[in-house]
């Protein structure tokens, strides 16, 4: 009697194990599936920001972070591992379907346009980002390539709209 109550209990726990297991692995597909970008921080060797005419292009060295346009420099490590943490962690909000007139969007000539080159990719991940949602909250966006319009955390336009000084050391001269 013992034998079959310990062996009915061994498979519940099993089933419970599994089943558990399996609803974490759908969890994790669905958050890969609402992530903005396909990549890790730490897997980015250069990245550059388009504003209109206004090019920034920061790369990453051994020694740390380097701008390079407009004016080369030392980089700020804090602000540009900020940028790019709001850019990886960042979740898709809402996704629009295929539109017809996407200068509605601020897409058309996009105001902010992300290059994101890999270390181990010869393609670089573009992300324009367009006008802010009439609340302030997101932003639109679109990777080119996709019908898709995003719907993204604000923070993270508000975030590649820094100033290039931004993004430039601050840190005296002689050190």
């Amino acid at each position: 009697m013992r034998f079959r109550t310990t062996l009915f209990l061994a498979g519940l726990l099993v089933l419970l194990g599994l089943a558990y297991y399996f609803l974490e692995i759908r969890e994790a597909r669905k958050q890969d599936e609402t992530k903005l970008v396909p990549f890790q921080e730490k897997e980015v060797s250069s990245l550059s920001i388009r504003r209109g005419e206004a090019i920034i292009t920061l790369t990453r060295e051994e020694q740390g972070w380097r701008m390079r346009q407009p004016v080369e420099d030392r980089g700020d490590e804090r602000e540009i591992t900020a940028l790019l943490g709001n850019v990886t962690r960042a979740k898709i909000e809402r996704t629009l379907e295929a539109q017809e007139n996407i200068g509605e969007f601020g897409l058309q000539n996009p105001a902010i346009v992300l290059t994101v080159q890999l270390k181990d990719k010869d393609q670089p991940f573009t992300l324009e980002v367009g006008s802010a949602v009439p609340t302030g909250f997101s932003a639109y966006a679109r990777r080119p390539g996709e019908k898709k319009i995003l719907l993204v955390p604000a923070t993270v336009k508000t975030s590649l709209e820094r100033e290039p000084f931004a993004f430039r050391s601050k840190a005296p001269l002689f050190l």
